[in-house]
């Protein structure tokens, strides 16, 4: 059982727990260690829920929503407006080159949060060249074209921003929780192995329980056991030929 994960085994003692506690309750074996293995089972849960989650993801969610909200709002405006033919010339050229400039594109809303980033840090630098036309475009009740293409820039980079703290805080994390599942896997695989050895000889003194009771009780624990040490196993080495 030594290739076993800390994901292995959580999933072993939740199954255990779940679908063999009729037959673990037949012995006084299991009375021994059934507080040990419980506190083993909700740390093994705690670990492998914490490693699997990304932090601050809502806070990720939330910037794009708006990211994406504002963007969409400016491609529209722009190529609603810039063909209309009461509006002045300059007007319709700047809004030409907003479109081109910072929202060509509604497919660019569906891209990933690092080109999103990246493309935010970009579109800074063009805003500010463009403030004074842009101040100037009303395009709601105490609203610019510049607020807009602000708001739009301002969630890009707070993505960035996002993504960066994100990284620190799942080093961290992944760091804090590998050190403590190296230390609970063989602790676990060690109490489960006690478990099956007090079971064996409680069934081999006691008539009255099932012979077969720790193959059931353990079958999920080998089946998974099984399959690590096959994918953990060195390939033989190739026949030497004459």
């Amino acid at each position: 059982m030594r290739h076993m994960t800390t994901g292995d085994l959580s999933l072993v003692l939740n199954e255990m727990f779940k679908t063999k506690l009729d037959l673990l309750n037949k012995t006084i074996s299991f009375k021994i260690y059934e507080r040990s293995l419980i506190e083993k089972r909700d740390k093994l849960n705690s670990i492998v829920e914490i490693m699997g989650r990304k932090p601050l993801t809502e806070e990720l969610k939330d910037a794009d929503d708006l990211h994406d909200s504002t963007g969409r709002a400016v491609y529209f405006i722009c190529k609603g407006m810039s063909s209309l033919s009461i509006l002045a010339k300059e007007k319709r050229d700047l809004l030409s080159t907003v479109s081109e400039r910072f929202v060509p594109a509604l497919g660019d809303f569906t891209r990933s949060y690092e080109d999103e980033a990246s493309s935010a840090m970009k579109k800074r630098d063009l805003i500010a060249d463009m403030k004074k036309e842009l101040s100037a475009f009303p395009v709601a009740p105490d609203m610019t074209l510049y607020d807009l293409l602000d708001a739009h820039i301002g969630a890009g980079e707070k993505i960035d921003t996002l993504l960066a703290k994100r990284a620190d805080t799942t080093a961290d994390e992944d760091a804090a929780k590998l050190k403590e599942a190296r230390t609970i896997r063989p602790v676990t695989i060690g109490m489960l192995n006690r478990l099956r050895e007090a079971m064996d000889d409680e069934v081999s003194m006691n008539g009255e329980l099932d012979d077969s009771l720790v193959n059931k009780v353990f079958a999920y624990y080998d089946q998974i056991g099984e399959t690590r040490e096959d994918r953990g196993a060195k390939p033989k080495p190739p026949p030497v030929t004459a």
